[in-house]
């Protein structure tokens, strides 16, 4: 469709010549600001206007001017009231599409093609489509000889056999008449056959017409499908593109964490060499004697303890069970941890050692400067 000539709109000496000889598919965009477009059967553009306020007595002069519509289209799939009217002022054919031309779809269709404004090129969409929905049977119709007097009468609901016969709306001249030959005169069986065969003929070309209208349906819903399937591939390809940007955002995530985690680890690392502070194993742990019980101990795990130096537990039945045998029993809430790993400094330790009491002050006080270090 896009390669169809452009006509342009005619000069009133052109519009005078074409007259009514030319029969027009006719596209109309209503509202504040009104346009139309118009095309004939080969496809191109005969005129296009719009203007503000443009009624429907400025519609009929104008359509009028160019030919005569065969065919009023729109593009939306309800035709306003509007458009429904200059098809009724004409006797045409109403056309709209199944569902409202997108405003992509009218860029698309109108490409290559010079309109004034946006409601000049919603008006061609809308004749281009209709043309593009007859455009098969018009050239069927051509192929058999047929001129645009027979696509007109088609187009409005005309059989194509009753289409070839005179009209009484159409002058042509009589020809010469001489006097005829004396005929043998028929039997009743052969103009019976001779009816036949005429009717046959034109049943013929209906089913013509039909097949090429049935196989351009077929490769438009072909079409329609490639372009769906297409959608749907790029549909599962942004998902999945997608839950692949969520997975490594996750692993990102992960790997900060383990990045944070491991720069504590080298503080703890450094100040444990430089002997500032003391790791506290887990029971049954036991690390440079130290170890944090959190299970409760009874008799029978006493010789297993003896290597321990400093017990840290919140327990009463353990600091019992501990004291009385003479062990040193600390508050685990003394212990700070990083990535697993629980810690004393030296200076916590020692007080605990000598059984000095260390205030909940002093203890925050001796983080922060460990940790100002």
């Amino acid at each position: 469709m896009h390669g169809l000539p452009y006509w342009g709109i005619p000069s009133q000496g052109e519009a005078d010549e074409v007259g009514m000889s030319r029969y027009l598919i006719v596209g109309v965009d209503p509202g504040t600001t009104t346009a139309v477009a118009a095309l004939d059967f080969s496809g191109g553009v005969v005129g296009v206007t719009s203007s503000k306020g443009l009624g429907l007595s400025g519609v009929i002069e104008y359509v009028t001017s160019l030919g005569r519509p065969s065919v009023v289209a729109c593009d939306v799939a309800s035709p306003p009231d509007f458009v429904s009217k200059v098809a009724a002022s004409f006797g045409a054919v109403l056309f709209h599409p199944q569902e409202p031309l997108t405003v992509g779809e009218k860029i698309e269709l109108t490409r290559g093609f010079e309109v004034g404004d946006s409601h000049q090129r919603d008006a061609l969409a809308a004749a281009i489509v209709a043309y593009s929905r007859f455009r098969n049977k018009f050239e069927k119709i051509d192929s058999l000889g047929l001129d645009d007097d027979v696509k007109h009468l088609v187009l409005r609901g005309t059989a194509i056999g009753k289409a070839l016969q005179p009209q009484d709306s159409v002058a042509y001249e009589a020809p010469e008449r001489r006097e005829p030959a004396p005929a043998r005169e028929l039997s009743d069986a052969e103009k019976k056959l001779r009816t036949l065969e005429k009717r046959v003929s034109a049943l013929a070309a209906q089913v013509e017409l039909k097949e090429a209208e049935v196989k351009a349906l077929q490769a438009e819903l072909a079409k329609v499908r490639r372009e769906s399937a297409v959608g749907l591939r790029r549909d599962r390809e942004i998902s999945s593109r997608e839950n692949t940007i969520r997975g490594l955002r996750s692993k990102i995530s992960v790997l900060e964490m383990r990045a944070g985690e491991a720069d504590d680890v080298k503080r703890l690392v450094k100040v444990i060499l430089e002997g500032r502070v003391s790791v506290v194993g887990i029971y049954p742990e036991i690390t440079g004697g130290l170890t944090m019980v959190k299970a409760i101990l009874n008799e029978k795990d006493l010789p297993k303890l003896k290597a321990v130096r400093v017990f840290f537990t919140s327990e009463l039945k353990n600091k019992k069970l501990l004291e009385g045998e003479g062990h040193t029993v600390a508050d685990p809430k003394l212990l700070e941890r990083i990535s697993d790993r629980n810690y004393i400094s030296k200076k916590d330790l020692e007080q605990i050692k000598q059984n000095k009491k260390i205030s909940l002050e002093e203890i925050v006080g001796d983080y922060r400067r460990r940790s100002n270090d």
